[in-house]
């Protein structure tokens, strides 16, 4: 498997990971959606040239960091996949001390993953403005 740090993605590699996810809609407003990747820091693992999955986070490079995706193409193992991304991930952010996901209450395979990486559940709420 292949790491690339911000990577260029092509639209087409994009649109398929987030259809195969049930998410296509997000893209909608695909410059948008360019931006924000730019903002942030991004892995993609590549596996024979196919997009296995991507994790981009942003931080404050002090105290948080937050992940705002962790997609796994269905495709691929998505422990194999999502352990070698979140590692990385850790790894690049060392010097911070927290690493904050939010997780699907429905996908409890994500929760099995994240906790095998050293991630512990926490009693907070998300609350969001839109």
């Amino acid at each position: 498997m292949d790491l690339k740090v911000n990577p260029k993605f092509n639209k087409g590699e994009l649109l398929n990971l987030y259809a195969a996810l049930g998410r296509k809609d997000e893209l909608e407003n695909y410059d948008c959606f360019r931006k924000s990747l730019k903002k942030s820091y991004v892995i993609a693992a590549y596996d024979q040239g196919r997009l296995a999955g991507l994790v981009n986070a942003i931080s404050d490079n002090a105290t948080t960091v937050y992940v705002k995706d962790l997609l796994i193409s269905p495709n691929f193992d998505k422990s194999k996949v999502g352990k070698f991304l979140i590692e990385h991930l850790k790894s690049y952010y060392k010097a911070v001390p927290k690493i904050i996901i939010s997780t699907s209450d429905t996908d409890t395979s994500e929760l099995v993953l994240l906790k095998s990486v050293g991630f512990e559940e926490q009693d907070q709420k998300i609350l969001e403005y839109s």
